[in-house]
């Protein structure tokens, strides 16, 4: 498709002589979460690893939501963020839950100096099968780095599959 593939680079804000960054295209809550949350080591009082926002699009470009999935469709996901201090093997673990199912995933988005960019992390399409039980899950999304002690960020959040 016309998407990139999944990798990190900087936005706009980060590039010499580029204009300043803009909000989102996709501020809309429905389709955008927007974190900034942030614990584990940091300087100042400022979190090693600030989580701007995550959207959603289909493979055609269209917003989704977070909080309602539906069947056979094929998310990308994009991930803005900032990073305060030098992370190395930033990684990103995911664990969703409905009932006594669990199932967790992890992702390592690579290494990140410390800079004042907007990093952005494409990550790789997600196709929800036809199959996928309907209902409400629980999700949590962790984000850790190797050379960080503990978790850097953590969000909670429900969705449905329909």
């Amino acid at each position: 498709g016309s998407r990139p593939s999944a990798g990190a680079r900087p936005s706009a804000a980060g590039r010499a002589g580029a204009p300043p960054p803009r909000p989102s295209t996709n501020a809309n809550p429905a389709t955008s979460a927007s974190f900034a949350e942030g614990s584990g080591d940091q300087s100042g009082g400022v979190p090693s690893f600030v989580l701007l926002d995550s959207t959603v699009v289909t493979t055609t470009g269209e917003p989704c939501t977070h909080s309602k999935v539906v069947k056979g469709t094929t998310r990308c996901e994009t991930l803005r963020f900032h990073v305060n201090e030098d992370l190395v093997e930033l990684v990103r673990t995911e664990r969703v839950t409905m009932g006594v199912y669990s199932k967790a995933s992890s992702m390592v988005l690579g290494s990140f100096p410390k800079s004042g960019k907007v990093y952005e992390y494409h990550m790789p399409e997600k196709h929800v099968p036809w199959y996928a039980p309907k209902g409400r899950w629980q999700v949590q999304v962790v984000y850790t780095a190797a050379n960080k002690e503990g978790e850097l960020s953590t969000t909670s959040g429900e969705f449905s599959i329909c």
